[in-house]
């Protein structure tokens, strides 16, 4: 019994020793999560697009023609140059359906498109055609057009707070060295008589010469004659 005892308490230690070994071990559990893997990714919102069909507009005579830019800014807000005419929903290739006067050549699904910002001016009848009017394109039957709004870039998250410090300790370094140089260009404005004396007070004198007078000193044991 006393044995079993032991046993059942060596291996309760070995389970926590090896649980507490495991937790230090593991990298993933000891190291936390690098904020500038993040910054490494370029992440682009690209929203949804808004889409209308070119049947969905105004009678055709007397109508006013809209290329597909002027379409989307009409229905949808903003100016011409904020939206992007596609005729399909994942891709932008610049290009609308149109109905064209006495002809359905430029409608969807199966047609020819136009530009996205094909519109000579005028009405529907002076212009020949336009993205948004009831005539040829009629209402589902596939002539849908796709208004897409500029990517949303997002940035990337702010640098660590040592990489700061860092930055800051060199522009301080840059600093320090800017001042040095200009206390040395300022030094050579002093009078020649100061930086003189500086100059020579870096060498000593030759021997046998005082030092402050330029004279050689009398002989300690000089002979009288």
């Amino acid at each position: 019994m006393r044995v079993r005892s032991e046993l059942v308490a060596l291996l309760m230690l070995m389970t926590v020793g090896c649980g507490a070994t495991g937790l230090a071990g593991d990298p993933a559990a000891a190291s936390p999560p690098d904020p500038r893997a993040a910054a490494e990714v370029t992440v682009a919102a690209i929203p949804a697009p808004q889409s209308y069909e070119v049947g969905a507009g105004p009678a055709w005579s007397g109508a006013t023609a809209y290329s597909c830019l002027q379409a989307c800014a009409l229905l949808f807000g903003g100016t011409s140059a904020d939206w992007a005419c596609s005729t399909s929903a994942t891709e932008v290739n610049r290009f609308a359906w149109y109905s064209k006067v006495g002809t359905s050549e430029s409608c969807g699904p199966t047609g020819t498109p136009l530009p996205e910002d094909y519109n000579p001016g005028g009405s529907y009848e002076e212009a020949g055609a336009s993205a948004y009017v009831y005539d040829w394109c009629f209402p589902g039957e596939g002539s849908i057009n796709y208004c897409h709004a500029p990517p949303l870039v997002v940035p990337p998250p702010p640098a660590e707070v040592d990489e700061v410090g860092e930055e800051a300790d060199g522009r301080d370094e840059e600093a320090a060295e800017e001042r040095d140089e200009e206390e040395w260009e300022s030094s050579d404005d002093e009078p020649d008589t100061i930086r003189d004396h500086d100059r020579r007070s870096q060498y000593r004198a030759p021997p046998g010469r005082d030092h402050h007078r330029g004279v050689r000193p009398p002989a300690p044991h000089a002979r009288r004659r």
